[in-house]
């Protein structure tokens, strides 16, 4: 299964049609606040608004864009990690599904390792890549997809995406439709051992100690078995 986890430039067209069909969205759907404050300052700028539903023109997006700062951080609750926006700095975010901003080369899960104190709090919030598509999951995406009969939450981890969705060691989980975590980040070696378990699941790599998954039912594994049944 392949995935790209390379940058896609698009042409001036294909940023066209995007920025049309953006002040669409924000013209005749509009985006609803759900902050009392948020609304006021709205009312107060002029903004068109029904209910909880702000509407905006494309001449109050340009006035907006236009006295936005040049750069700006997400802050971190350790500063060391805190992202900055602009400053001719480069961010990957996937266009759908969750938000999630990474700085290329730097770890996005440190503090699953290092902050013990709200480690918790930390796994329901991290997303990662996995053998089910292009988008980011949770662990509960993960958890409540999992087959009949799985026990665990498989992972593989390496340096390259492209590579370790490759591997022939997940042929038989792809034959028996079981999904596996893409693990490319650093710290995933030292925090999934020290975590070890989530919601009851322990986790299990693809790599270490062969997987038994006979126990898992669905996939094409399944219908193969039963074909062959069938033939005899």
């Amino acid at each position: 299964m392949a995935l790209h986890s390379g940058i896609q430039v698009l042409s001036p067209e294909d940023l066209g049609r995007m920025h049309d069909a953006s002040m669409k969205v924000l013209a005749e759907t509009g985006v609803a606040f759900h902050s009392e404050d948020a609304l006021g300052v709205f009312r107060e700028n002029g903004f068109r608004i029904e209910g909880e539903t702000v509407f905006f023109t494309e001449e109050q997006v340009r006035d907006a864009l236009e006295k936005a700062p040049e750069t700006y951080r997400f802050k971190a609750r350790n500063d060391a990690n805190s992202v900055t926006v602009g400053d001719h700095k480069h961010l990957i975010q996937p266009v759908f599904g969750c938000v999630f901003i990474q700085e290329p080369g730097k770890p996005r899960r440190k503090g699953l390792y290092e902050d013990f104190e709200h480690r918790d709090q930390l796994t329901k919030i991290a997303r990662f890549r996995s053998t089910a598509g292009d988008a980011l999951v949770s662990l509960a995406d993960y958890v409540g997809r999992m087959k009949e009969g799985q026990e665990a939450i498989y992972y593989i981890t390496g340096d390259d995406l492209d590579t370790i969705s490759r591997s022939p060691q997940l042929e038989g989980f792809h034959s028996r439709g079981v999904e596996v975590l893409l693990l490319t980040d650093p710290v995933d070696e030292f925090w999934i051992p020290s975590v070890g378990v989530h919601d009851g699941k322990p986790f299990k790599s693809v790599t270490r100690g062969g997987a038994d998954l006979s126990a898992i039912k669905g996939g094409d594994a399944d219908k193969d078995e039963a074909a062959e049944k069938t033939d005899e």
